[in-house]
């Protein structure tokens, strides 16, 4: 059994170095580097050295515009249109900011136009002179409150919104899709904006249930001690292939759980435990 087990985990290993070694290669066969930064208020441009193949895909962009600064800009519309890059294997871009964490999110991509029009109302704001001001403080990935002194005809707008709640803290909130009502309160940051764009149009996903693992595999006497939340932080561990942070409050069996989440994935040890003295023996 022994003797298997080091079989596995050479293989393993030799997997993995092959794969390393792959993308070393493919690293290395690049040889034009770029990135996309923003341009104007609903442009973007590409900052990047000359390459033929390159220069082609930029000439097949509806809003392509090649100024006397030499640097190719684009509308935010046709920025999708850029996956045409990935197929010339000797050119890197960096994706615009904000745009690659959408794209990566468990969500529907915000389209450029709708992400124009957001950032629009940023660039277009203008600080009033009112004698009442406040701010948007983004507090979660779909809610945002609003940080103002009490106003009458303030308050009577946030009555109107759809989805305001009135915290304990005295403080109104709202989700991101109401956002664009709200834009007359001084807007949030522009990187903000960029990397939420899909809460304001109401697509992120909803998250979905964590599905309950399969721990048949550990010795009973621990999962059989372990309460109902502390197995759904082992479940929810699991679906996230062991990478997470648990942040259970003091005296909850933050322990426990990680003792627990070890031993699921005894078959890739050895584990490397980091702890303060205090506790070294708990997990000797």
């Amino acid at each position: 059994e022994q003797q298997r087990k080091i079989e596995e985990n050479r293989r393993k290993a030799l997997e993995r170095r092959a794969q390393r070694l792959g993308q070393q290669a493919k690293k290395a066969a690049i040889s034009v580097r770029g990135k996309c930064v923003p341009h104007a208020e609903d442009r973007f441009k590409v900052e990047v050295g000359y390459h033929a193949e390159l220069i082609a895909v930029f000439k097949s962009i509806p809003s392509k515009n090649y100024p006397a600064t030499k640097t190719w800009n684009f509308s935010l519309d046709d920025y999708t249109q850029l996956d045409q890059v990935a197929a010339i294997p000797s050119v890197s871009l960096r994706p615009l900011e904000g745009i690659a964490a959408l794209d990566s999110a468990p969500s529907r991509p915000c389209d450029g136009a709708a992400l124009a029009a957001l950032l629009k109302l940023c660039n277009g704001w203008q600080k009033p002179g009112a004698s009442v001001q406040g701010q948007c403080i983004l507090v979660s990935r779909t809610k945002f409150e609003v940080d103002i002194p009490y106003h009458a005809d303030v308050i009577a707008v946030f009555k109107q919104m759809p989805t305001k709640n009135y915290m304990k803290t005295r403080k109104w909130s709202f989700s991101l899709e109401d956002y664009k009502r709200l834009v007359e309160v001084e807007p949030l940051p522009r990187a903000v904006i960029q990397a939420f764009a899909a809460s304001f149009n109401g697509t992120v996903a909803k998250s979905s249930d964590v599905p309950e693992a399969d721990l048949s595999s550990i010795d009973p006497t621990l999962t059989s001690s372990l309460m109902p939340f502390q197995k759904e932080g082992v479940s929810f561990a699991v679906s996230k292939q062991g990478r997470l942070l648990l942040a259970d409050d003091m005296g909850l069996g933050k322990t426990v759980q990680a003792i627990c989440i070890a031993a699921y994935y005894r078959n890739e040890w050895p584990l490397l435990v980091v702890t303060p003295s205090s506790v070294r023996f708990t997990w000797a």
